[in-house]
């Protein structure tokens, strides 16, 4: 098509980007789904077809997403979050509402342990704060709590994370959370 190598290479790196987004979409909502009892994350690595659905290219090297943010979301015990509004897109003065909850599959019990959570962009934590006394026992998903969030003042638009974890433990997970100044119209604009 008359493209540089880079066009190519962007294009199957954009395509890895979006892999990564519904593999941790579709993997959370099977572990908050009340009604699944267990799922199969089918091909560890990319094989000879057109659905390319790997975690790692077909040279065993990762692609978008890294084993460490795989865990996150696959692993034992996985903080998920339902938020309000799904689509996580906000402008200043909105409130995002999250409700918390625990899949835990692993081997020990969560006992009277804070849940941590801060919102950061471009290295700066906006908001932060905690769930306190978790107390959750092998074997199912549970709701530990809610948090609302409102969209501090905004000079620009912000790519931010919102992490959760739990001190001292390898439970952790974040998402994406775009952020946007308020729009005021100007007079007589179209």
């Amino acid at each position: 098509a008359g493209l540089s190598l880079d066009w190519a290479f962007a294009c199957i790196d954009a395509g890895n980007q979006l892999q990564r987004i519904f593999q941790k979409r579709g993997l959370e909502s099977a572990r908050l789904d009340p009604v699944c009892d267990g799922y199969i994350y089918w091909t560890i690595v990319d094989v000879d077809c057109p659905e390319a659905q790997g975690l790692f290219n077909s040279f065993w090297e990762p692609k978008a997403s890294t084993a460490e943010d795989f865990r996150g979301f696959n692993g034992p015990v996985a903080i998920l979050a339902e938020m309000t509004p799904a689509n996580r897109i906000l402008a200043e003065t909105d409130e995002l509402e999250i409700k918390w909850w625990l899949s835990h599959f692993g081997w020990e019990q969560i006992k009277n342990q804070s849940l941590s959570w801060q919102l950061a962009a471009n290295g700066k934590i906006i908001l932060a704060g905690k769930i306190p006394s978790v107390n959750v026992t092998a074997g199912g998903v549970k709701l530990v709590g809610t948090t609302l969030i409102k969209v501090p003042a905004l000079n620009l638009p912000l790519n931010a994370k919102l992490t959760a974890e739990f001190a001292n433990t390898n439970i952790k997970n974040c998402w994406d959370i775009w952020l946007i100044p308020k729009i005021n119209p100007k007079a007589k604009a179209d």
